[in-house]
């Protein structure tokens, strides 16, 4: 049969029918996408070329591939994306000396003209090395903050993975903060470098040092695994947060970070939105590498709603939450409220105190909830109402009018002595304050700074109805106490108040809670004392009363709870040493019941003493001599087993503890 050419023209036709068709078909999704595109130019006018634009969800944070996202010739560029909310990045060319640029939130719902202008700025260069100064291999990423003004985005913020050297721009600003992430798997702690100012280019290297890993991981209980969890490390001594690197369980909920050896608080915060009670570790020790494995329970979900008396809700709020049974106050991750005024924490089933604390520089009184019984998931609206304040100035001076930095004041709401929320609360660095109070009748309390000879003051039932001066406070020196509190089998306690009385009257003596290392410092004038250590509130447990115990110089003292520790009819009682295990520093804590001469040997396991202390005579009281693992002439002991003596010319005792080096 022939084809007609009228045949030969319709089967044309249906062919391109359906080429068109697939056409469509292939390209039908960029239909429901939209174009971005500007100029970027830097702040002279000329374009940016070579610019290179990165989107990132602003909801996930995740970033999008957009291809050909580079500047052209004329700094001109065009991106695609579908409807939603963006972060747009515009990184400069590489070793130039223009600040890169996000623009946050752009609501993407039809094509839109988004143009950006570089500004020039400052060039940071340098090397990363270990201590032999050799480059670190691998990428060391830079984070650059301003202090008080939120992270620097510096898209080139890495280094070269073979040579160690980077190069970033910065604005000119008068304080940042630097910090050096090494790679995943590398036993380098984080560089940090403070307060540095930076007002023309500048060179900095920096060298890495080792650390200890901290290693584990993280899992339900029924040992599924918990990505993305995140790890705070805080030091025990003053809460100084130390800066990590990898500080997120990966898919498989491990991690490790490196940190510096010493005595640490251990936070694991699961991600927002999961039900999972965070974990808090109050001393972990890291002396060598160490693991640590958590469990997470499943919790109750507490959404909180904290608004102001006009309805409006309040970003940066605070819940802090404490457990009525023992009010222990609770780890609660993401205890923040979100732009809309909430924040979810997450508890076990139970009663609980809930406390809502305005955003900071917000004039608002606090809102405090008791006795919520937490059975299911459950909601909570907090209205933080104003509070009616005035300011209070005044200066913290020494006898010879020397001002005193950093003396906190803080104020108890008469009658009652109810804590009441102080701002600015610590005085500058010439010792002058200008706080703001409640406007009421308070007592104001002054605190000097931790570890300083200052004794505290109050200011007994000050009437503050106006703006007021307090004038010159003078603070007089003392001695310092130091005290440790033990269990009967030595064992360090925590949160144990202390009570100083002089003729009866108790003394305001800061800091006077037992830390997570059984130990509490607080300075006082000379003289005899009667002595007090009470459990937490609420909580039940043994106290300590001791009378007429006299401090005429600084003294270190070891109290121990139990029944024998005021009286005992042997001349002393010595105790196990703690930390034991241990492989830096350990107590050897002992009660002297009645005046003796004491003498205290370390031996090793063949019965030589490798260490000698003669005490002398000394009075009744609670000591802890330490040992450091050296022998008399201060040279390392080997690990093992080894005995302490604690001997008079009448009576001995020993006890043995494990060293390890």
């Amino acid at each position: 049969m022939k084809n007609t050419p009228t045949k030969i023209h319709a089967l044309q036709g249906l062919l391109v029918l359906i080429s068109v068709a697939m056409t469509v078909s292939l390209f039908a999704p960029l239909a429901q996408g939209f174009a971005i595109d500007g100029v970027v130019k830097d702040r002279a006018g000329a374009p940016v070329v070579g610019g290179d634009i990165d989107v990132d969800n602003a909801l996930t944070g995740q970033r999008l591939g957009t291809p050909n996202d580079n500047t052209n010739i004329d700094g001109q560029y065009t991106v695609f994306v579908v409807q939603g909310i963006y972060h747009i990045s515009f990184a400069p060319p590489l070793r130039s000396h223009l600040v890169g640029r996000r623009i946050l939130n752009v609501s993407v719902f039809k094509d839109i003209l988004l143009d950006a202008t570089l500004d020039s700025g400052i060039v940071i260069t340098g090397t990363v090395t270990d201590a032999n100064g050799l480059p670190i291999r691998g990428v060391v990423n830079i984070d650059v903050d301003t202090l008080g003004g939120g992270r620097v985005y510096t898209p080139a913020g890495k280094t070269d993975s073979v040579t160690g050297t980077y190069w970033i721009v910065v604005p000119a600003h008068d304080k940042y903060r630097l910090r050096f992430k090494p790679p995943p798997g590398m036993n380098f702690q984080v560089g940090q470098i403070d307060s540095l100012s930076i007002q023309s280019d500048t060179t900095i290297n920096i060298v890495l040092v080792p650390g200890v890993a901290l290693s584990g991981s993280v899992a339900e209980t029924s040992g599924v695994p918990i990505p993305l969890t995140k790890l705070t490390l805080k030091r025990t001594n003053d809460g100084v947060k130390i800066p990590l690197a990898n500080n997120k369980t990966d898919t498989l909920g491990q991690y490790q970070i490196i940190a510096p050896p010493g005595q640490y608080a251990l936070q694991f915060a699961p991600p927002l939105g999961q039900s999972f009670v965070g974990v808090e570790f109050d001393s972990v020790t890291l002396a060598s590498d160490t693991v640590v494995d958590v469990t997470m329970s499943a919790g109750l979900l507490v959404s909180a709603t904290i608004r102001n008396e006009d309805g409006i809700p309040l970003e940066n709020a605070d819940i802090d939450v404490t457990r009525e049974s023992d009010l222990v106050r609770l780890f609660t991750p993401h205890d923040k409220t979100d732009a809309n005024g909430l924040a979810t924490v997450v508890v076990l089933p139970g009663v609980y105190e809930f406390k809502a604390d305005p955003p900071l520089g917000v004039i608002l009184d606090k809102s405090v909830m008791r006795n919520v019984a937490i059975a299911v998931d459950t909601s909570l609206s907090f209205v933080l109402r104003p509070l009616t304040r005035v300011n209070v100035t005044g200066r913290v001076t020494d006898r010879q009018g020397i001002g005193i930095a950093g003396v906190a004041i803080s104020a108890l709401r008469l009658p009652g002595r109810v804590p009441a929320t102080v701002k600015r609360p610590l005085s500058n660095s010439l010792g002058t304050f200008n706080s703001s109070v409640p406007k009421a009748t308070i007592d104001i309390l002054f605190s000097p700074p931790r570890g300083s000879r200052f004794i505290g003051k109050i200011l007994s039932n000050v009437p503050l109805t106006q703006d007021s001066t307090l004038g010159v406070i003078q603070l007089d020196t003392g001695i310092v106490i130091t005290m440790h509190v033990v269990t009967s089998k030595g064992v360090p306690v925590k949160g144990y108040d202390l009570g100083l009385l002089s003729n009866g009257i108790e003394l305001f003596t800061p800091y006077d809670t037992v830390n997570v290392l059984g130990e509490l410092v607080v300075t006082a004038p000379p003289g005899v004392y009667d002595i007090s250590i009470v459990p937490p509130a609420g909580s039940v447990g043994d106290s300590i009363s001791l009378v007429n115990v006299s401090f005429q110089r600084d003294t270190v003292v070891t109290l121990v709870l139990g029944a024998d520790q005021v009286t005992n009819p042997a001349t002393f009682v010595l105790r196990q040493n703690f930390p034991n295990p241990f492989n830096g520093v350990t107590r050897m804590p002992y009660l002297l019941n009645v005046q003796s001469k004491l003498q205290l040997t370390i031996h090793n396991v063949l019965g030589q003493v490798v260490r000698r202390f003669d005490f002398g005579v000394q009075a009744p009281g609670y000591y802890t001599p330490e040992w450091n693992g050296s022998d008399n002439n201060g040279a390392p002991v080997a690990s093992g087993i080894y005995f302490y003596r604690l001997h008079t010319s009448q009576t001995e005792t020993t006890r043995k503890m494990l060293f390890i080096q």
